[in-house]
C-alpha cells in the first residue's frame, strides 16, 4: 500500500476462484471500503478465465517401433493433484505424476509400446 493526497495505491491479492467448471470466465464484484468512511465505498469488475491443460512440451516425439521408449510430457494446468491415464495408440500404458508436479506445470511420464506397428519390412 502507498498513499499520497492525489491517490492511493494497493495490491491485492485474488483468492481462487474454484467454480469455472463450464463456463470460460466469471467476473466478479471487487468492492474496496475505507474504514473510516465506509459510505465511500467503490467497485469494480474483475474477470477470472478458465485454463485449459496445455502441453508445454515432449521429449522425443518419435522413436524406433521396436524400442520401449520413456517419454516425458510437461503439461500446463493439468488439474493437479490426480492421477492421469494415457493411451499410446488407443492402448492404456503404465504413466506417472512426477512428485514435483503443481496446479501450473506438471510433469507426467509413461513408456511406449514396443512393436505397435507390427512387424515393419
Amino acid at each position: 500500500l502507498s498513499s499520497s493526497p492525489e491517490e492511493t495505491v494497493m495490491t491485492v491479492v485474488t483468492p481462487a476462484y474454484t467454480t469455472l467448471a463450464t463456463a470460460s470466465s466469471a467476473l466478479v464484484d471487487v468492492t474496496v471500503t475505507p474504514k473510516k468512511q465506509p459510505g465511500r465505498a467503490i467497485v469494480f469488475q474483475y474477470t477470472y478465465f478458465a485454463v485449459s491443460p496445455a502441453v508445454s512440451a515432449a521429449m522425443p516425439t518419435a522413436g524406433l517401433n521396436d524400442v520401449v521408449r520413456e517419454v516425458k510430457v510437461q503439461i500446463a494446468y493439468l488439474p493437479y493433484p490426480g492421477k492421469v491415464l494415457v493411451t499410446f495408440g488407443g492402448v492404456e500404458v503404465s504413466s506417472a505424476v512426477h512428485p514435483s508436479s503443481n496446479k501450473k506445470s506438471s510433469l507426467v511420464t509413461f513408456y511406449t509400446r514396443a512393436g505397435l506397428l507390427g512387424t515393419i519390412p
